[in-house]
């Protein structure tokens, strides 16, 4: 069960959290001090907790006035407990950056520098990805979070108190699109998002949450769980496979998630100077996300774009494995289901030229070999119209230029391989077939 609220205040909160704290108002948006609910074990005392858990004991006195203790030194076993969050100590949260590619900045204590694999973040610390930039954060216990590019978040909390070891994450997304993965959450723990529109509790949940370019709208798609919205009128729950819209004006607009882009071909080696995808177009969908990792769970993202065409094509990478998925996107902004593809990235080709030999009457072939290791050489050459019969085929050439003299006058058809071994076989890739005119 989540429980997200939307209305028009310039703060709300997208949060996840396992016990109710009450319902939030838009007087509630001013963000007044939090509150803690402990219950009260046997030998419990407030003076005791104050020394254990508060920054000082003195704070005592705020929690006795706010829950009227008359005894600080007597309560009963049981009992609840409202203290102030920002009286209790805590232990930092390890936030780490787990990986990240492209253009990527970290911004704490008023100075912006590149991140480090392994690092961990403070509260306070701002990530930001340019054009081509992807970072993702371990929060440990199967946690996640990852930004895609041109996207911006402040880690707003990021701590355990030391009361009872409950957890408390904040994130403020201030620009894009992020994917949450929280933890399994014990009664009383909380991991928020917040966005400039939205207030939200979920349990158990995967979503994804995105700001529209001109700021007016945000969203939340949801993968896993289920997420209940609400506006100062309505409120809607929002299953795993739906999504939902909100505007500044309160409203929401709920519909299901498109369904995942098919690849053709998605097997194929991807042996060009670019990568080049094709995905079959998707009822509904307005435009695709497209992007590249090295891991199936997209942790180690290194590429995306967004594009209306279903013909994309991507700069080249180096040799590996890779994987790729698509999202249809809507015209309301919400980004539909994806599945991930593994490929193979294996650079090879030739590029070839002819020209006259120092032979009289010759002529030279010559190519060039195109991508990663060596290679050996097919080259073939057949009159115009006669392309299954041949006139010369020769196969496992290691040089790379052949001479041939005393063609007779015609028209020619010539093209030429490079082969390697590759994943348990052999990958040949022949250039595009070349004309040769000979004239009397």
């Amino acid at each position: 069960m989540a429980w997200l609220r939307i209305g028009r205040v310039p703060v709300a909160v997208l949060s996840l959290v396992v016990a109710s704290i009450g319902p939030v108002s838009a007087m509630a948006q001013a963000e007044p001090p939090e509150d803690f609910v402990y219950a009260m074990k046997a030998g419990d005392t407030l003076i005791g907790l104050a020394g254990s858990y508060f920054h000082t004991t003195g704070d005592y006195r705020v929690v006795q006035r706010r829950n009227r203790v008359a005894d600080p030194y007597r309560m009963p076993i049981g009992s609840q407990l409202r203290i102030p969050v920002n009286l209790l100590r805590f232990t930092p949260v390890q936030l780490q950056v787990v990986s990240f590619s492209g253009n990527v900045a970290v911004a704490s204590g008023g100075r912006e520098r590149a991140p480090a694999v392994g690092e961990t973040l403070s509260e306070g610390t701002v990530l930001q990805t340019g054009r081509g930039g992807f970072i993702t954060l371990s929060g440990g216990a199967g946690s996640r979070v990852s930004l895609p590019s041109q996207s911006r978040v402040r880690v707003k909390s990021a701590r355990r108190y030391l009361i009872d070891n409950s957890l408390d994450v904040e994130f403020e997304l201030l620009e894009g699109r992020g994917s949450f993965q929280p933890p399994q959450l014990r009664r009383g723990e909380r991991y928020r998002v917040r966005t400039p529109q939205a207030v939200s509790a979920v349990r158990g949940t995967t979503f994804r949450i995105f700001l529209a370019q001109d700021g007016e709208r945000s969203g939340t798609e949801v993968i896993e769980g289920d997420v209940a919205l609400s506006t100062l009128e309505e409120t809607h729950h929002v299953a795993a496979g739906f999504g939902a819209v909100a505007g500044e004006d309160g409203g929401i607009a709920e519909e299901p998630l498109l369904p995942s882009p098919v690849l053709a071909d998605p097997d194929r080696v991807q042996t060009e100077v670019d990568l080049k995808f094709t995905i079959r177009p998707v009822a509904g969908a307005t435009s695709y996300r497209l992007q590249l990792a090295r891991d199936a769970g997209f942790v180690d993202t290194i590429a995306e774009t967004v594009d209306a065409d279903t013909d994309i094509t991507l700069p080249g990478i180096p040799n590996g494995t890779y994987f790729v998925r698509s999202a249809g996107i809507a015209a309301s902004g919400i980004e539909g289901l994806t599945e991930a593809y593994s490929f193979r990235r294996q650079r090879l080709g030739v590029e070839a030229a002819v020209g006259p030999a120092e032979l009289v009457d010759g002529f030279r072939f010559a190519w060039r070999h195109e991508g990663e290791g060596p290679a050996l050489y097919s080259f073939r050459l057949w009159r115009e119209g006669q392309e299954a019969r041949p006139m010369l085929h020769e196969i496992a050439m290691d040089q790379r230029e052949y001479t041939l003299t005393a063609l007779p006058p015609g028209v020619y058809y010539w093209q030429v391989a490079a082969t390697q071994p590759g994943d348990g076989e052999l990958l040949t890739v022949w250039n595009a077939p070349q004309k040769l005119t000979i004239t009397p």
